[in-house]
């Protein structure tokens, strides 16, 4: 992570992937890909003195699972559009994505994430970098002749990515001591392409913020529950974009539609206090995002600045 490179090469993070299994076959009316991975592991180096607990940034471990279920399942599907089950089977929908994750855990330590962000900055980045020409704005007898000579757009191809996620964990790491645990279970996401148009769909179950300091009581106890949810979801979300030129175009550009739950909050000062002073340590981060979007600005091409219009519900 040394961008003038005086330093020796350190290993920052170890990436440990298990029992992978890819499955492909084509047949004459559609093309199938499935891959599987049981378990997935980050083990931090960045920290040299790391208990155990808090050895792995990313783990796949699921203690109430027994046996250990694959840490995710990816199967893609592309059909061909003469299949007889193109309609029935994939509703018209060519290129299908399914992806099942179970159990994610992840450990947030501040000194090495601090640390492999300033790593990506200094590898993937460049702040020096010119900015991109402008593009010249063609006549208006060149634009009538490129619209006279372009064929006429076929049919898009619609694609379809489903994932589903059984549980994610954030685990908060100060310095060695675990403050609190976030937790996040039974989410499903959805996303729909066609053309120039997209919507995604979200579901999240349930979501819960646990005191780990206080190993006193159970983690059950309302002395330990910080955030909880009432109901039986979290929130309902869908994100979707239109295509200007379509005949079924709303009059907006983005459609935000959003149904959320009830919290409740359960506000003990001691345990807010510690996370909010484990916040303020990641003071550092605001300084880093702010190089990483310039960086990001010098090497991205000029957009053509356009008003859009937006709905929200």
């Amino acid at each position: 992570s040394d961008p003038e490179g005086k330093k020796p090469d350190q290993l920052l993070v170890e990436l440990i992937a298990e029992n992978f299994h890819l499955q492909f076959y084509q047949r004459p009316f559609d093309i199938v890909a499935e891959v599987k991975l049981r378990t997935l592991a980050v083990e931090d180096h960045v920290e040299e003195n790391a208990t155990a607990e808090f050895k792995n940034l990313i783990s796949s471990e699921d203690a109430s699972a027994a046996p250990q279920k694959d840490l995710f399942v990816v199967k893609f599907v592309k059909v061909n559009k003469d299949s007889p089950e193109f309609q029935q089977v994939y509703e018209g929908i060519a290129t299908n994505l399914d992806v099942a994750v179970t159990t994610i855990n992840l450990m947030v330590t501040r000194r090495t994430l601090l640390t492999l962000l300033d790593f990506v900055l200094a590898t993937f980045t460049n702040p020096d970098a010119p900015l991109p020409p402008v593009e010249q704005e063609s006549s208006p007898e060149e634009q009538h002749e490129t619209d006279m000579a372009q064929v006429p757009p076929a049919e898009p191809d619609k694609i379809r990515i489903k994932a589903q996620l059984k549980r994610i964990a954030v685990v908060l790491n100060n310095d060695g001591i675990r403050l609190a645990t976030l937790s996040l279970t039974s989410a499903e996401v959805g996303v729909f392409l066609m053309g120039n148009t997209m919507r995604v769909g979200a579901k999240l179950g349930n979501l819960s913020l646990i005191d780990d300091v206080n190993q006193g009581v159970s983690a059950d106890s309302p002395l330990r529950q910080l955030v909880a949810i009432e109901g039986d979801e979290l929130a309902h979300f869908s994100y979707e974009t239109f295509d200007a030129g379509s005949d079924t175009y709303p009059g907006y550009d983005v459609s935000i539609y959003l149904r959320s739950g009830s919290l409740k909050v359960n506000f003990l000062t001691e345990p807010f206090r510690k996370i909010m002073d484990f916040g303020v340590k990641f003071g550092r981060m605001q300084a880093i995002f702010n190089a990483a979007r310039q960086a990001a600005a010098n090497q991205a091409s000029q957009m053509q600045e356009k008003a859009s219009k937006m709905h929200f519900d």
